[in-house]
């Protein structure tokens, strides 16, 4: 989401009227905050003998399987201010850049 927000806004500045060197450091500040792109696909890699099976009873296990499943009943929720965190992170970031850039100028 906030590739997104950055890549609108850089569309924006770059229709506005500036010098020509400033879209350059524009849309260079865009290719080094967008996440890279995914990697190509691999050539297969040949899997590992499979194991040989042995009969075996399975173990006895003494924590019942319905108890497992369960979620703890004390286990922290997510927290509600790492929305607004991420968001002046990736704004502090931006306005950094955008600094950096017209020093550049």
């Amino acid at each position: 989401m906030a590739s997104s927000n950055v890549l609108a806004l850089v569309v924006l500045m770059c229709h506005q009227p500036a010098p020509q060197h400033l879209h350059h450091h524009l849309l260079l500040l865009l290719l080094l905050l967008l996440p890279p792109p995914p990697p190509t696909s691999s050539p297969p890699v040949a899997s590992p003998p499979s194991p040989t099976t042995v009969s075996s009873p399975p173990p006895a296990s003494s924590i019942p399987p319905s108890s497992i499943s369960k979620p703890p009943s004390n286990a922290p929720g997510p927290s509600p201010n790492d929305a607004v965190l991420n968001r002046v992170t990736v704004g502090g970031s931006l306005l950094a850049g955008l600094f950096a850039a017209v020093l550049v100028i």
